[in-house]
């Protein structure tokens, strides 16, 4: 017969699934508090003792224990020394009390684009850290569509993707806090007060291509996406300032229309090696993903003939052949962070902008060092 204790084991461990990239201790969490949620968890329910808990779990007790001390934080459980781990008294008052519908909008763009989906897997971290729900809507323009979503109810927003002013205008006259990630893809008025996060992709670009100077190389090659989008504009300004900082010649390529981001970098490397480069900067990974390749079809030998430095240190990054010498920004963290920035707008702060400034070069092997 199966006592109580080892049903809530057996519950738990169904549950798990190694093979996710989540970590287990967060699955064990996640899976926790969803049967407090749902009820199948009750109040004054008891755990196994920590030991036989994790063994029946198949993790480590370490594993275990910052799973539970996420709960404990969280007001969903409690331990009595000497006595073992409880469902807490107060659940449904701790839930309720802390709850707000959260509502991302990714604005004219896909989220298979590895950046966004990473963003919101932030995001999605971040309100499950602080017991708010969130919706995801992909916006083409459709307001109709968009005054009904936030008519179900929804307490903070954020924003992203290729943002436009009627848009934002849209949220301010909902009366509904919301924050920016990035910039918008039109100028508007400085006076309009908007919360926004600030990626300073101009100085992640100029310091990738510092990176490459330092090691030595000279004729730098730098291709990106569609420059009439502010977000590529800034790419272009940041490598143009530092060339031009040292009296390099200023070669960059770019396409007009969007197209999948490694056959823009197999197209553009095409146009890039006219220049005889001993490096090419890209604009994102998978843009560099396309630029090796066609680097190997041109039988040029990556990170020894021509070095090749990507951005945004995707995961297939490190499994590129070479692997890629990249710039990471973070992506994840920003997505969690932009929902304490959001927090902040909801009880009354009024905060402009938040510059996110880290980020930071991965260096691998796509890199030849030309000069020790």
């Amino acid at each position: 017969m199966i006592n109580s204790m080892d049903k809530i084991s057996y519950l738990i461990k169904k549950e798990i699934d190694i093979k996710k990239q989540k970590p287990i201790y967060v699955q064990i969490a996640d899976t926790i508090r969803e049967k407090i949620k749902k009820g199948e968890l009750k109040e004054g329910d008891e755990f196994a003792p920590e030991y036989e808990f994790a063994e029946a779990l198949g993790v480590s007790i370490g594993t275990l224990k910052k799973a539970l001390a996420i709960l404990v934080k969280e007001g969903l459980i409690y331990r009595r020394p000497k006595l073992g781990t409880f469902v807490g008294r107060k659940i449904k008052k701790n839930i309720l009390k802390t709850t707000k519908n959260i509502l991302f909008i990714l604005s004219n763009h896909r989220i298979p684009d590895h950046h966004y989906s990473v963003l919101f897997s932030g995001i999605e971290d971040g309100c499950r850290e602080n017991l708010y729900n969130l919706k995801f809507l992909t916006y083409y323009d459709d307001k109709n569509y968009l005054k009904k979503v936030i008519e179900e109810g929804v307490d903070g927003i954020i924003i992203a993707g290729r943002v436009k002013k009627d848009l934002v205008q849209l949220i301010i006259n909902t009366k509904i806090p919301f924050i920016v990630i990035g910039d918008l893809v039109e100028k508007w008025k400085t006076f309009i007060y908007y919360p926004r996060i600030e990626i300073p992709i101009k100085k992640m670009i100029y310091e990738a291509t510092k990176y490459l100077y330092d090691n030595g190389h000279k004729k730098i090659v730098f291709i990106t996406g569609n420059i009439n989008f502010p977000y590529y504009k800034k790419m272009v300004d940041g490598y143009k300032k530092f060339v031009e900082e040292k009296n390099l010649d200023s070669l960059f390529y770019h396409l007009e229309s969007d197209v999948d981001r490694e056959k823009e970098g197999y197209f553009l490397t095409e146009k890039a090696l006219k220049e005889k480069p001993d490096a090419i900067l890209c604009g994102n990974d998978l843009m560099a993903l396309g630029c090796i390749e066609k680097l190997k079809e041109e039988g040029f030998k990556v990170g020894s003939d021509i070095s090749v430095m990507g951005f945004g240190n995707l995961s297939i990054s490190s499994f590129i052949s070479p692997p890629l010498t990249t710039v990471d920004f973070e992506t994840f963290l920003l997505g969690k962070e932009s929902i304490n920035f959001l927090k902040k707008i909801i009880v009354g702060e009024r905060k402009r902008k938040f510059i996110w400034n880290k980020f930071k070069i991965i260096e691998r092997e796509s890199v030849k060092k030309l000069i020790s």
